[in-house]
């Protein structure tokens, strides 16, 4: 099927590559989690911000802004819509009673990243997979910052450690971090 979420497997991790504030990726994590029925989703978020971004996921589909101070003091801002994927994960969750774990490190240091990639919209006529394979062969998404390496390290590690249980657990990340 062209339009089903492809996923990447490991063991009993189903590892779903999206595309942030995309509102077709966001439609993917919904097929993805109805067919899956997974026991617990992960999510690219870090940890330390868990409770205060899920309090504003309870006020989807209201658009709402957190906002905390880095170790530096400077004021950093997360926008929390329904168009982004690793959200409607973290709603999907919270809907029907399955755990959600934020998976990710806080990194005060991050740097931007501007990924050129094609539209999502795409996704729509070529399908998730192909699209996604396309993206993977991109320069833009192949260069790993040392930042990038610890991120997906700790995620690697706490995505260990969740999949010792029983059925599936999905793990919702960006496109850059998917391989």
């Amino acid at each position: 099927m062209k339009h089903q979420a492809h996923t990447l497997t490991a063991g009993n991790v189903h590892l779903l590559p999206v595309l942030h504030e995309q509102l077709e990726c966001a439609q993917l994590v919904i097929e993805a989690f109805t067919r899956l029925k997974p026991r617990a989703i992960a999510v690219e978020l870090p940890r330390s911000l868990q409770e205060p971004l899920t309090r504003a996921v309870r006020r989807l589909p209201q658009v709402s802004g957190v906002r905390y101070r880095n170790a530096r003091g400077e004021p950093v801002y997360f926008l929390v819509e329904p168009t982004e994927p690793l959200f409607e994960a973290v709603r999907l969750g919270l809907e029907h009673g399955v755990p959600v774990h934020f998976v990710d490190l806080d990194l005060d240091d991050y740097p931007e990243h501007h990924d050129r990639l094609p539209d999502a919209y795409a996704m729509l006529r070529i399908g998730h997979r192909a699209f996604f394979e396309a993206c993977a062969e991109s320069p833009s998404l192949s260069h790993a910052s040392p930042e990038d390496l610890r991120r997906e390290a700790a995620m690697a590690a706490r995505l260990t450690a969740l999949s010792s249980g029983e059925g599936p657990l999905l793990f919702v990340c960006g496109m850059a971090h998917a391989r």
